[in-house]
């Protein structure tokens, strides 16, 4: 496992690796879909970012644990209207690379 908690200004992505059956794979789904088709939610977590942005913190999981309460909220609302799977064609096929946008990545391990 690589743990890596030095922020850089050149760091534009961060990848998360999850097993085909990890229950987060639905929790990143759901949330980038809403992110993605919710504005009043998308404005919520950019202002919320953006605030916590402007401290300081010893370590980026701090940063990461912050936002919690905000992504759980968002989450909640999301599934709110959740009823199935949310298919994508860059999930099929062995060895494809699923892309979560701004939030994550995800890629199949052999």
């Amino acid at each position: 496992m690589l743990v890596d908690d030095v922020p850089r200004p050149d760091r534009t992505t961060q990848i998360h690796v999850l097993s085909d059956e990890d229950p987060e794979i639905e929790r990143y789904l759901l949330f980038r879909n809403r992110l993605r088709t919710d504005q009043p939610d998308r404005e919520f977590y950019e202002r919320t970012k953006r605030e916590l942005a402007q401290r300081e913190w010893t370590y980026v999981q701090n940063y990461a644990d912050a936002k919690g309460d905000v992504i759980e909220a968002i989450i909640a609302r999301a599934r709110q209207g959740y009823r199935r799977p949310i298919p994508s064609p860059l999930n099929e096929g062995p060895g494809r690379c699923r892309l979560g946008g701004s939030h994550g990545a995800r890629a199949r391990l052999p």
